[in-house]
């Protein structure tokens, strides 16, 4: 059951694609002042360059960026901000910060209240049920299941769209037993609908896969 249908899922890019806009129209409908972003898939010492990146790509929308050093710093700003952004990068490490530091709790908590969410490449994996969909150097020795926001569904990003991609994602939903598998090529993502309906964004359309070997587009989102 997803219980907050307002999140956004980037299959990797620049942060300018249509997905990234149509999170920053809601934020803007919303009235959000403050974003807390997490780059915790990167390495530390890179984290500043992620926050030059994003405040590069989403400057004069929001009028704070919230990224503490220390991850567990995060939970002193909980409900001091209105949406969330998950960075890219290394998929296991994100996860495994996420739960360390709690902040897979404090999302749960900020959709649950009807909070924004947006998720590039590996922030947008780690919101489904598991993140096997990452490549193996990714996945962590913790533990796979993801934050499972999805309702049930889990997400391959940097979708190719080539026949042997294809038949890697058909492999990989029938190897998870997955009811859905979705996947965001490079420069289109998914955007959950009032009725929790995924809706696809960009320039070319998602599919989903699932275990039994069907394969369907995922419908575009009205524009």
């Amino acid at each position: 059951m997803i219980s907050a249908p307002r999140i956004f899922l980037d299959g990797g890019g620049d942060g300018r694609q249509a997905v990234d806009r149509a999170f920053v129209t809601a934020a803007r409908a919303a009235g959000v002042g403050r974003v807390l972003y997490l780059p915790y898939a990167r390495e530390p010492q890179r984290r500043p360059g992620c926050r030059e990146w994003f405040e590069a790509a989403y400057g004069g929308i929001f009028a704070e960026v919230i990224t503490p050093e220390d991850p567990s710093q995060a939970l002193v700003s909980e409900g001091d901000f209105g949406a969330v952004y998950l960075g890219g990068g290394d998929t296991g490490r994100l996860l495994d910060t996420l739960r360390s530091a709690g902040l897979d709790g404090l999302i749960a908590r900020h959709m649950s209240r009807g909070g924004l969410l947006c998720g590039g490449s590996a922030g947008a994996i780690v919101c489904g049920a598991t993140i096997l969909t990452a490549p193996p150097e990714e996945h962590s020795p913790r533990g796979n299941d993801g934050l499972n926001l999805l309702g049930g569904a889990s997400v391959l990003a940097h979708y190719e769209g080539t026949a042997a991609a294809r038949a890697g994602a058909l492999g990989l939903a029938a190897e998870l037993r997955a009811d859905a598998l979705w996947a965001l090529p490079e420069n289109s993502g998914i955007h959950l609908g009032a009725d929790g309906t995924p809706r696809s964004l960009g320039e070319r359309p998602c599919l989903q896969f699932t275990a039994s070997g069907r394969v369907s587009a995922i419908p575009p989102a009205a524009v």
